[in-house]
C-alpha cells in the first residue's frame, strides 16, 4: 500500500516533468520540496518517479520503462542487500 510520501514524491516529480526533465545531463540541478536538502539529476528523478508510481499503481503507464532496474533493486531490497 502506498504511503503519503510515495504519492507526494511521485506527483511532485510528475509536475516537474511537465516543464521537462533531462535524463541525459549529469549535473544535479533538480530539487524536491518533499525531499529537502538534496539535489538530483534528471535520471535520478525519473527513477524515483518510476519507483513511486510502481508502489502507487504498478499498471499505470508513466511513459518511462525502468522495469528491469526496478525489479533488480526490489529483489536486492527484499534480500537485505546493500550496494
Amino acid at each position: 500500500m502506498p504511503n503519503i510520501s510515495d504519492k507526494k514524491i511521485g506527483f511532485e516529480i510528475a509536475m516537474l516533468g511537465r516543464q521537462g526533465i533531462d535524463p541525459a545531463k549529469t549535473e544535479k540541478k533538480y530539487h524536491l520540496e518533499s525531499i529537502p536538502g538534496k539535489e538530483f539529476t534528471g535520471l535520478q528523478l525519473l527513477a524515483y518517479m518510476y519507483s513511486a508510481f510502481q508502489v502507487i499503481d504498478p499498471f499505470l503507464d508513466t511513459g518511462i520503462n525502468f522495469k528491469k532496474e526496478y525489479e533488480a533493486a526490489k529483489g536486492m531490497f527484499e534480500k537485505g542487500e546493500k550496494r
